[in-house]
């Protein structure tokens, strides 16, 4: 299998959690997801709750965890090297800790979205831990979400915790942010988080959004393009040409 065949079957993870380097004079105890010992130092990566809790002397943060679970550990030629070159060619710094069957990187939590992206170029599926979707390239619009599952009429096929901002706080978002900003019910203003900022529109879509989740409105197969209704679900911001394809295509949104 080659390095290309690798990665497309592979899979990347995003945790929700920040974590934090830290340095400390001794190890500590409780569960931390790294622990790193020489005859030098003593490193912990650990989540934000878990570092209010343990004593040190420095630290470095906040950094977002990417999981990597490689489908051939071991054999894979070039497989760290192509990861760390795709993010390197976006001007990014990572950190990379490997276990015995998986790959872990932290970025930068400012530059989540870059790295994210740079993954998804490199033709990784990318899934957010707790979600039976996939996000990955996308014939409607560059990248998309895709159902790892099947799904009946009516189930939840994705759930967000929308984040509402104010006027100013929109002005201050990175250019790349405002285009996930939309305006829904009593003028409040959305930030769209996780997966759901990559759910395309579509004419004629498979889910519609319901106590902010995505609801199949009918039976959605797994590999299927999650698509939702921008003119119905929400107040968009911004005009776009629709690419869906569907018969009843709008062309204009």
């Amino acid at each position: 299998m080659g390095l290309l065949e690798v990665i497309k079957v592979s899979q990347v993870i995003v945790h929700h959690e920040r974590y934090a380097y830290l340095l400390c004079s001794r190890v500590p105890l409780g569960k931390h997801f790294m622990v790193s010992q020489d005859a030098d130092e003593i490193t912990v990566i650990t989540t934000e709750n878990n570092a209010k809790k343990v004593k040190h002397k420095k630290d470095i943060k906040w950094f977002k965890l990417f999981e990597i679970r490689v489908a051939t550990p071991f054999v894979s030629v070039g497989f760290l090297a192509a990861i760390s070159s795709a993010i390197a060619a976006k001007g990014l710094t990572i950190l990379m800790v490997s276990t015995f069957s998986k790959d872990y990187v932290l970025i930068h939590e400012e530059e989540t979205s870059v790295a994210f992206r740079a993954l998804l170029e490199l033709g990784f599926p990318v899934v957010w831990k707790g979600q039976n979707t996939l996000v990955k390239m996308s014939k409607i619009h560059k990248v998309g979400v895709f159902a790892a599952k099947n799904f009946k009429k009516g189930e939840t096929v994705l759930h967000f915790e929308p984040k509402v901002l104010t006027k100013d706080q929109i002005k201050a978002l990175p250019s790349d942010q405002k285009k996930y900003v939309s305006s829904y019910k009593h003028g409040k203003y959305i930030l769209q988080q996780g997966p759901d900022k990559y759910v395309n529109h579509a004419c004629d879509p498979n889910t519609k959004v319901q106590n902010n989740s995505d609801v199949a409105i009918r039976d959605i197969h797994r590999g299927e393009e999650i698509t939702s209704d921008y003119r119905k679900d929400t107040i968009q911001l911004h005009h776009f040409t629709c690419r869906c394809r569907s018969r009843n295509c709008q062309r204009w949104i």
